[in-house]
């Protein structure tokens, strides 16, 4: 078995031949298994100094794959508080209770606009989950004690 640090990738010199590149450099069949059981576990295979493929922890993701993460999450936690506060917002219709509805109409936006939170300021993954629980906290706190209910699960 063989690794190149050009492509990245193994070789079978029995399958592979003359076709490997030049950078190939030999690994014992049992290193290769050893490095897809790294890999399996989230672990890079990178070349080492001499070539030779070497397990490494992943980079950490850039800043803007972080917030595209955190917004994914926030988007995916308000579908469900968005559908909960429907429903109060016609049963507040029906029974004529407009103050009602109309704070449930101004909570909804709030959570239709979470992903405009500014998150320039957050240095981590963490701080921006934070910032997002914020607003949501928020957009709660300003709302009717039975109404705040539907934010149960995410303030939890």
């Amino acid at each position: 078995m063989y690794y190149s640090k050009s492509t990245g990738g193994f070789y079978d010199a029995g399958l592979h031949g003359a076709n490997m590149p030049v950078d190939a450099v030999e690994i014992t069949q049992e290193r290769h298994a050893e490095l897809l059981d790294g890999q399996a576990l989230g672990l890079q295979i990178v070349a080492g100094v001499d070539g030779a493929p070497v397990l490494a922890q992943p980079a950490p993701p850039a800043r803007t794959e972080l917030v595209d993460q955190t917004l994914a999450t926030a988007r995916a936690l308000r579908q469900p508080i968005l559908g909960v506060l429907d429903g109060m917002q016609a049963s507040a219709l029906t029974t004529g209770d407009q103050a009602r509805a109309v704070a449930i109409e101004a909570a909804k936006q709030g959570l239709k606009d979470i992903t405009k939170v500014d998150l320039s300021a957050c240095e981590t993954e963490e701080d921006m989950r934070q910032a997002i629980l914020l607003a949501y906290v928020g957009i709660a706190k300003a709302l009717p004690g039975p109404v705040q209910m539907a934010f149960a699960e995410v303030l939890s």
